[in-house]
């Protein structure tokens, strides 16, 4: 299976992942478990990595607690989506945008990132899971990196 691009079905997604009370839960859920990561690590602004992004649900409101934050994702829809969306909460300027797949973002990398987020991509990219998670582990500074597999 390859990557799954949501160019064609971004507003189909957006309607029936994340605008449905199973996305809101997830949301839920992923944010119980990171405020435990992020309460470990111990406050500190953070540089971020959302891998798979999307819209930027997830990255959207790292910046708003004040991390800097790298979203990248195969979708130019879902970035521009991820743009608007930064802009209209005011953090586009705490948040970098990269369109591509998430294996291959260490090459648009400036540094080590100190947090990847790797919120529901498993379901949708088939084998090359495994090694887009080595890709990402390499470039985490600290080797932590969060996966949803919701």
């Amino acid at each position: 299976m390859q990557d799954r691009n949501f160019d064609d079905i971004a507003e189909k997604f957006s309607r029936n992942i994340y605008g449905t009370t199973k996305g809101q839960l997830r949301q839920a859920i992923l944010w119980q478990d990171l405020d435990r990561v992020l309460e470990e690590i111990g406050g500190r602004k953070l540089r971020v990595l959302d891998a798979g992004g999307g819209e930027g649900q997830t990255a959207i409101k790292m910046a708003e607690r004040g991390h800097q934050v790298t979203l990248c994702d195969l979708s130019g829809e879902m970035i521009a989506r991820a743009q608007q969306a930064a802009e209209a909460k005011g953090v586009s300027k705490d948040m970098h945008f990269i369109q591509c797949p998430a294996q291959n973002v260490a090459s648009h990398l400036e540094s080590p990132v100190d947090l990847i987020l790797f919120h529901a991509v498993l379901e949708w990219g088939g084998r090359s899971c495994r090694r887009i998670r080595n890709a990402l582990v390499s470039i985490a500074s600290w080797r932590r990196i969060v996966v949803d597999v919701l």
